[in-house]
């Protein structure tokens, strides 16, 4: 290009198709940047592009991952006319399509009223790759409304949409179409809806639909196996993969690492070494994902001997992947029961610099790893050092801050933190719900170790639980606040979340409290309450009565 580009400065006045030239040669040797610094170029010369140019630079753009760039090649388009040319507009939704800016390619579609169905199913496919399913499933129902005909392709990419979301009712609407259009003989068709009925846990439909099938793919086989692999039917996977080789059908290490998954129950180890020795036989030994999921599979298998002969037989010791799971194997059995003496910290702070050190300390993952680590080292101040250098932090991240500071007795910041996640709209697991029972716990039966402000967390926390009906009644003693303000808060949020399940025990407990019969947690009280519903309501005195209202 060096000679290109003399030459080219050389010409006094240099055309259109010089440019071009100039700016394809760019491309094909990926010197993307190079290429669209030579478009601005020629834009300042005053030159006006053609559909050639505009091709090639929005290929560069799209290789580039730059929507900004596209949207001022989109401005230029429109202004220079050219963006009615179907070159033109092809490659704005495949730059668009490709830098996942799904609204921009449909605004093409929208400016010129496109009833292509190629570009329709060009972005309804991308947004399936990127995992925009509900985007996906709004834009193919926009698509019917301008009554364009779907084909194979918008149906695949509806029905693996569907498939993601186990959306198996909206999937059954999507098969009815393709019969009703004819496409059910399409493999690829085919190969969807059984992964629909698999990935929603309707076998006998997905066996039903494969045995319908007139021609079947690798994808296909596939498809079936992963199926049964998803509902722990190991026999039945494994018998799939023995017919398949039995009519010679084709194999991909998809279908390899699949089978091999099914193969991770002990009783399954004979089957895994068999395949392990079709796999040598065959050539895919050599394939590391291949070879990470039979280390995986021999290791849950409890044959950790094997997954090391496996790992120690790697040609390519340095692939990630293959340490990982050979790490996890390990891990799993008790070999590295070493990492929770006394050396951890030590072993974790090296392990924390080595990701700084390669620049992934601040993924989400990774983060929330380290988190956990120091929580549960007791080094507080490291895991909230690392949990705000984080620039995005996920449940996982918090939930792990969260336990550390539960087990080491802040408990008004590990309130602070739950209620944090609660504004954030974090999913609350069983995780996080134990670590602050642990935490209110700690509070009850230790007053004096509180902090202000301590017993109105407990109180809001405690209406959360009985609000979701999360206690059962002998557990809720243990959780109210001694005295008889935690009992009233008790009994009020019984009443407003209608819970009346709690209601008897409550009142019999405060009105022992009342008489100073009760001092203190009744924890005990509670465990020898019987169980019943009773309908109450609070009136003058504390008294709990039946209303006639209910």
């Amino acid at each position: 290009m060096d000679s290109a580009l003399r030459l080219f400065d050389e010409i006094p006045y240099p055309n259109v198709f010089s440019w071009n030239q100039m700016i394809s040669g760019y491309n094909a040797r990926f010197l993307y940047e190079v290429s669209w610094r030579t478009f601005c170029r020629m834009q300042w010369s005053g030159y006006v592009p053609n559909q050639f140019t505009y091709w090639s630079v929005l290929s560069a753009c799209s290789a580039l991952q730059s929507p900004l760039c596209g949207k001022q090649i989109y401005a230029l388009a429109i202004r220079s006319g050219f963006f009615w040319n179907s070159y033109v507009r092809t490659g704005m939704i495949d730059l668009f399509v490709k830098c996942s800016s799904f609204e921009d390619a449909v605004r093409v579609l929208y400016d010129v009223w496109c009833e292509n169905v190629v570009c329709w199913n060009f972005i309804i496919s991308g947004a399936v790759r990127n995992k925009e399913y509900w985007f996906a499933l709004n834009l193919f129902r926009q698509m019917c409304r301008r009554f364009l005909l779907p084909n194979t392709y918008t149906f695949s990419s509806i029905l693996t949409a569907c498939a993601s979301l186990e959306e198996l009712e909206l999937g059954r609407g999507v098969q009815g179409w393709v019969v009703k259009h004819g496409a059910r003989e399409d493999v690829f068709v085919g190969t969807a809806v059984i992964d629909l009925y698999a990935k929603c846990g309707d076998m006998d439909e997905a066996v039903k639909e494969f045995s319908r099938m007139p021609i079947r793919n690798v994808v296909s086989w596939t498809a079936i196996i992963s199926g049964f692999v998803q509902r722990d039917d190991a026999i039945i996977a494994v018998q799939y993969f023995k017919e398949m080789r039995k009519l010679r059908e084709e194999i991909n290490n998809y279908t390899i690492t699949s089978v091999l998954a099914a193969c991770s129950d002990p009783a399954m180890v004979k089957e895994a070494i068999q395949i392990h020795c079709w796999i040598y036989k065959v050539g895919f030994y050599s394939d590391s994902a291949v070879k990470a999921s039979l280390i995986n599979s021999y290791s849950k298998a409890g044959a950790v001997g094997l997954s090391e002969l496996v790992f120690r037989d790697a040609e390519d010791l340095k692939h990630q992947s293959t340490w990982a799971v050979m790490i996890s194997a390990c891990a799993q059995h008790a070999v590295l029961t070493a990492c929770t003496s006394l050396y951890s910290l030590r072993i974790g702070k090296q392990v924390h610099g080595y990701a700084l050190l390669r620049g992934v300390a601040k993924q989400t993952l990774v983060g929330g790893s380290l988190i956990n680590m120091y929580s549960k080292c007791g080094s507080l101040y490291l895991a909230r050092r690392v949990f705000d250098m984080m620039p995005f932090t996920d449940q996982v991240s918090c939930s792990s801050l969260l336990s550390g500071y539960a087990e080491s007795g802040y408990i008004e910041v590990a309130f602070q933190l739950f209620q944090e996640m609660l504004f954030a709209d974090f999913t609350i697991d069983s995780f996080t719900v134990s670590s602050l029972l642990g935490a209110v716990s700690l509070h009850l039966f230790f007053p004096s170790a509180s902090m202000a402000g301590t017993t109105t967390r407990v109180l809001f926390f405690l209406d959360l639980l009985i609000g979701s009906f999360a206690l059962s009644q002998a557990r809720l003693g243990m959780f109210i606040p001694p005295g008889l303000l935690g009992h009233n808060n008790a009994c009020k949020s019984c009443k407003s979340h209608r819970n009346y399940k709690f209601g008897d025990p409550i009142s019999d407990t405060g009105n022992l409290i009342r008489e100073g019969e009760a001092p203190g947690p009744a924890a005990a009280a509670f465990a020898r309450l019987p169980h019943g519903e009773t309908f109450f309501k609070h009136a003058t005195g504390g008294v709990l009565q039946r209303d006639a209202d209910d």
